[in-house]
């Protein structure tokens, strides 16, 4: 599969593009992600665990992160429906 800018295989539905100036590289996320039917419309969000495993020239800062969705049409069709917002929270170790 596709390596990311972390040196890792990038997975459909997990992998999200970040700025590590914001969310470090391997780093895990709580998001709440849309999810689009065949037509390209949101039905709902779902909650998932997320990787920060690859970086973009177009994200920058807070605002922004992109979720990979794969190889193939059907991934490509999710991805071009997928400007939506959604919710991440970065998941930090806990501290003594």
């Amino acid at each position: 599969g596709p390596i990311g800018a972390g040196g890792e295989i990038v997975s459909g539905g997990l992998s999200v593009a970040v700025d590590p100036r914001v969310i470090p590289l391997g780093s895990i996320l709580l998001g709440r992600v849309p999810i689009i039917d065949d037509q390209g419309r949101v039905t709902h969000h779902q909650w998932r665990l997320l990787l920060a495993q690859d970086t973009g020239g177009a994200i920058k800062g807070t605002a922004h992160i992109d979720l990979y969705t794969g190889i193939g049409d059907a991934a490509e069709a999710k991805a071009q429906a997928l400007h939506h917002y959604g919710q991440v929270w970065l998941i930090l170790p806990a501290t003594k």
